[in-house]
């Protein structure tokens, strides 16, 4: 007989307030790495900081992360449009993998699999890791990891400025044409 444990109380309270939500906004970080086998950001940040016995369970290459449960949870809550866009510390492309669509997914620290032409700013969608010390990258080869990061920051909240104008003017647009709908219909 298979038997399922109760939903903890706090997951409830969550699906209940998501339900409820107009316009929900997931916030995602490194912690949902673990359990693709990526370290967290203070694990990556001190090598001294991991427990004995898993350094080698969260060392496996950002190439080789799989999305999890949890990345493939949210991505359903976007497909049944129950959320509007995530915004994550997570550099891995996870949420994409997971079909959250890119122009959904605000990356704070950038995409370590993107690169951006400083010449005409078009992104590079790469299968591999741009960060490495072993990447041939093909573009800005001379700056360090943060200086990569610092410039995909701001590329990252000029890109969500951009967006979220876009977004008010598409909504203000489907209220004018329910409006509009509701006084002729």
């Amino acid at each position: 007989m298979n038997q399922h444990s109760p939903v903890p109380r706090e997951i409830i309270q969550i699906a209940s307030l998501i339900l409820q939500a107009k316009n929900a906004v997931v916030l995602t970080g490194s912690g949902l790495n673990i359990a693709a086998g990526l370290p967290d950001m203070e694990s990556n940040l001190s090598s001294s900081s991991s427990i004995s016995g898993t350094r080698h369970r969260l060392s496996i290459r950002r190439e080789q992360a799989s999305p999890t449960f949890a990345f493939m949870a949210i991505a359903q809550l976007f497909n049944y449009k129950r959320i509007k866009n995530v915004i994550t510390t997570i550099v891995e492309g996870l949420h994409q993998r997971s079909g959250v669509p890119q122009e959904n997914v605000f990356e704070v620290y950038g995409n370590c699999f993107t690169e951006t032409c400083p010449a005409c700013g078009t992104i590079f969608y790469r299968d591999y890791d741009v960060t490495s010390a072993k990447s041939q990258s093909l573009f800005l080869p001379e700056k360090t990891e943060q200086e990569l990061i610092a410039q995909q920051v701001n590329i990252n909240f000029a890109s969500y400025s951009q967006q979220s104008q876009s977004a008010q003017q598409r909504k203000d647009s489907v209220l004018l044409n329910k409006a509009e709908n509701h006084l002729t219909g």
